[in-house]
């Protein structure tokens, strides 16, 4: 068994002159942020990686959240390919993981991680909204076994349901 808690990126302003990549989170992100931070510490196992998109406003949730639960900040693994990235992406980073990790948690974007969200358990969630949380279990013992419809969804929180 393996775990995967997946994470949507907190709220980030909306309009601004800056690139998607470089959009801040809002007041409202940084404190939703925490709030998710504190409910992972006290409410699920730590991981044992955290894996990120590195554009501004998924790094700085993912800084926030390892902060709140005691993660190294300097070893949050920040990957390129899943800023923006389809299903098959996220599958691709994840199968290169040891098979001694047995919980990560990555920090994205939509629509991805939401549609990454349902292929993974067969869930029809509509949307994962800004920090939004889907804890699943998956049912094989390496992560290059990872496919569709190989897992549950344990719990599924958002700032406003904690």
């Amino acid at each position: 068994m393996k775990l995967l808690t997946l994470i949507r990126h907190a709220k980030s302003e909306q309009d601004t002159s800056d690139s998607d990549f470089d959009r801040i989170l809002t007041e409202r992100g940084i404190d939703d942020a925490y709030k998710i931070g504190e409910y992972l510490a006290k409410h699920l196992p730590k991981p044992d990686l955290i894996i990120s998109s590195p554009a501004e406003r998924a790094a700085h949730t993912a800084e926030i959240i390892a902060e709140q639960i005691d993660y190294p900040e300097d070893e949050i693994e920040f990957v390129d390919e899943i800023y923006l990235c389809s299903t098959s992406e996220f599958i691709e980073v994840l199968m290169e993981q040891n098979v001694k990790t047995k919980h990560v948690f990555l920090i994205a974007h939509n629509p991805g991680i939401t549609s990454f969200a349902n292929l993974l358990t067969s869930s029809n969630i509509d949307n994962m909204p800004t920090s939004s949380v889907a804890h699943i279990e998956l049912d094989f013992y390496k992560w290059d076994d990872i496919e569709a419809e190989t897992g549950k969804i344990l719990k599924f929180f958002t700032p406003k349901t904690i």
